[in-house]
């Protein structure tokens, strides 16, 4: 069972406890160089208190993870009578301390805060809930904005399925199951547009002293990939960051695109501005480019897909699935017959299900870390 933390430092503050908590739990949260979370100086008026002799410069106590930050992490880790441990704090197949504060790290700082500032009084214990979004695109305008009960129910049981073995360890720290939100994505501007709702939902999970918003894993294909991208930072702005952030072929006609570039093979992929405030741990866009040439060639207006500023790409326009429907598509003589779906035949829906793939993948990753 993963450790709780106790020390008054490390709980006082709910979302702070909720970040350092996560550093107790997740190999992959840990918390390094040039890292500026709020979380940063609680760690540094941690090691105020532990390390002898500290003097950090202005411009790391403005809450930034530096040299002399690292130095006085290191010199926690190095040293036993510092760090309570009996020796120095590495990790397995390590010879010398890191400087970065992960799983051991946090757990050794706070046994030691306990010790020389005491534990936090007993109180009612604030659970974490996650928070799984699901924005699918719409196959016609009668599902604009309405849930989309498959996919809504392959995500719950993914989740429990996930979760189930380790069960009992999820629930000392979070809520179960986790909400999962799945809906069809809507035009913005439009009055079946989605994304209040699903914030306001997010939002109503918060009852404070009881239960507080825990890691959010969104995803949004086609149309709903705009609506993630904008849901993704008004939930931001409204305390409920993403730890997952994703989108399958998202239909980006409406963003700004300004620049291209072309692919080794002659394709030319467009490059979309990011909205502003778009941001998770961990992002990826999946996209191809092949139906903007089809676009081109048919002379029907709608929707491009391409990359965005800022988000790790995952092109599959050449990957067999996609490139199947390309190649059928020419081997068949570029048919005549209903252009839109012409454009639409399989590559959309094959590249969608690349990116809904990974982020199954990342999401049960992601749900089992704790």
């Amino acid at each position: 069972m993963a450790y709780q933390l106790k020390s008054q430092l490390f709980t006082k503050d709910p979302a702070i406890r909720a970040r350092l908590q996560r550093i107790a739990q997740e190999d992959l949260a840990h918390v390094q160089f040039n890292n500026k979370e709020d979380c940063v100086s609680t760690l540094q008026e941690a090691l105020f208190q532990l390390v002898p002799n500290l003097n950090l410069p202005d411009d790391e106590l403005a809450g930034v993870y530096g040299r002399k930050t690292e130095d006085a992490v290191f010199e926690f880790k190095n040293t036993p009578a510092l760090n309570g441990t009996g020796g120095k704090i590495v990790r397995a197949g390590q010879r010398d301390c890191d400087k970065i504060v992960g799983v051991q790290t946090i757990e050794a700082m706070d046994r030691m805060l306990v010790k020389k500032l005491g534990a936090s009084p007993p109180t009612a214990s604030v659970k974490q809930r996650d928070i799984v979004i699901w924005i699918q695109g719409p196959s016609d305008d009668s599902q604009h904005g309405q849930p989309d009960t498959q996919n809504g129910g392959m995500l719950a049981a993914l989740v429990a399925q996930v979760i189930e073995p380790k069960k009992q360890d999820y629930e000392t720290q979070f809520s179960f199951p986790p909400l999962v939100i799945a809906v069809f994505g809507a035009p913005r501007g439009n009055a079946t547009n989605p994304e209040a709702k699903i914030k306001a939902a997010v939002l109503a999970v918060k009852v404070p002293g009881k239960m507080a918003i825990g890691r959010v894993f969104l995803w949004g294909s086609s149309l709903g990939g705009i609506n993630a991208m904008h849901l993704s930072g008004a939930l931001k702005r409204a305390g409920a960051p993403q730890e997952l952030a994703a989108f399958g072929d998202a239909a980006f006609s409406i963003l700004a695109h300004n620049s291209e570039e072309k692919t080794q093979d002659g394709r030319t992929v467009k490059i979309f501005d990011r909205p502003p405030d778009l941001t998770a741990n961990s992002m990826f866009n999946t996209f191809q480019t092949w139906g903007n040439e089809l676009t081109n060639f048919l002379g029907f207006t709608g929707e491009l897909h391409g990359a965005v500023r800022g988000i790790p790409r995952h092109d599959v326009s050449n990957e067999p699935r996609v490139k199947k429907q390309v190649d059928d598509w020419v081997r068949a003589g570029k048919p005549g017959g209903d252009k839109k779906n012409i454009l639409s035949a399989g590559l959309h829906d094959a590249a969608v299900g690349l990116g809904e793939d990974k982020f199954k993948a990342m999401l049960s990753a992601g749900i089992a870390r704790f």
